[in-house]
């Protein structure tokens, strides 16, 4: 979305103004540079994000740590657990990868996603949570 704006801002420069051809090209330039750094930092995020991602599983219910520089932590009693989502989108899908939605009793943090995990790892964590085998699907 920022590249098509800067695009379009761009070619506006281009088509009305009376800009030198150097600087016409330094602003190419200059756009094809933003484009190239938003690719990359749209691929890099999600994996740097995964790669600082733990969960356990215990008795108690599901505890979560993430980041690296900023570390949050966030457990989740099974007693407060309402229900449980496994989703993939079709990214996901290609790759086997889905995210676990854990719905639970309260307004603040109602709802935690744990993404990026095996369909199969989510599915058998949904019924670990749950308490629940996966041949109870109605």
């Amino acid at each position: 979305m920022i590249a098509a704006v800067s695009l379009v801002g761009i070619l506006i420069t281009l088509v009305v103004g009376d800009t030198p051809g150097w600087v016409k090209l330094l602003l190419l330039a200059g756009w094809t540079g933003e484009l190239a750094f938003l690719t990359w930092l749209s691929l890099a995020l999600p994996q740097k994000r995964y790669l600082h991602t733990r969960y356990r599983v215990d008795a108690s219910g599901l505890l979560l740590h993430r980041g690296r520089l900023f570390h949050s932590e966030l457990g989740v009693a099974r007693s407060r657990i309402q229900h449980t989502d496994v989703t993939q989108g079709p990214v996901q899908r290609i790759y086997g990868l889905a995210t676990l939605s854990i719905y639970t009793a309260g307004t603040e943090d109602a709802q935690i996603d744990v993404t990026g995990i095996a369909f199969e790892e989510a599915k058998r964590l949904r019924a670990e949570l749950t308490g629940q085998a996966d041949d109870d699907v109605v």
